[in-house]
């Protein structure tokens, strides 16, 4: 099929829907309300003073992730990932050592991702926590965070507390 890469494409954005041309108003009004089904609940969130509504559940954290790399569309589970790693408005997805570039922020892959699995140990790096060998404490409240991989990984004062619950374990 021709459109197959903006398909693909629109997987990767997360589109809510995908529309080919021609089509009709009933399926344009589907793919509409689709689209406000996503979108007012969020608007909601934000503009509402931070309280979700009692009947909206929290997004489950995703468990495979898709990424387009060296022509191929590649699929890694969330255990496939050693550590995440800031790349402007784009994240690198780390796995065996080698870094997938993804079309998400820092933010928007801390939200996808299980909380209890992943923790954000500096504004640039998230780890998976069943990946970590070791922890270094270092000057003024920061750690290195060595991966069981040998990867040396830099945690700031700011997240500190996130890796709170890991040391507390280790005393």
């Amino acid at each position: 099929m021709a459109h197959d890469q903006y398909a693909i494409q629109a997987f990767e954005a997360e589109a809510v829907d995908y529309l080919l041309k021609p089509f009709d108003e009933q399926r344009f009004a589907h793919a509409v309300q689709r689209a406000k089904g996503k979108i007012l609940p969020d608007m909601a969130l934000r503009f509402g003073g931070g309280r979700r509504r009692t009947d909206a559940q929290p997004h489950p954290a995703q468990e495979r992730f898709v990424v387009k790399s060296e022509g191929r569309i590649l699929f890694f589970t969330t255990d496939e990932i050693d550590w995440i790693e800031a790349t402007s408005n784009y994240v690198q997805l780390y796995s065996n050592g080698k870094g997938h570039l993804v079309r998400h922020t820092m933010d928007e892959m801390e939200k996808k991702l299980n909380p209890a699995q992943f923790l954000r140990i500096h504004r640039s790096v998230i780890v998976n926590v069943k990946k970590i060998r070791g922890v270094q404490p270092c000057n003024s409240g920061e750690f290195i965070v060595t991966l069981v991989s040998g990867k040396e990984l830099p945690s700031s004062r700011g997240y500190r507390e996130n890796l709170g619950s890991l040391l507390k374990s280790a005393l």
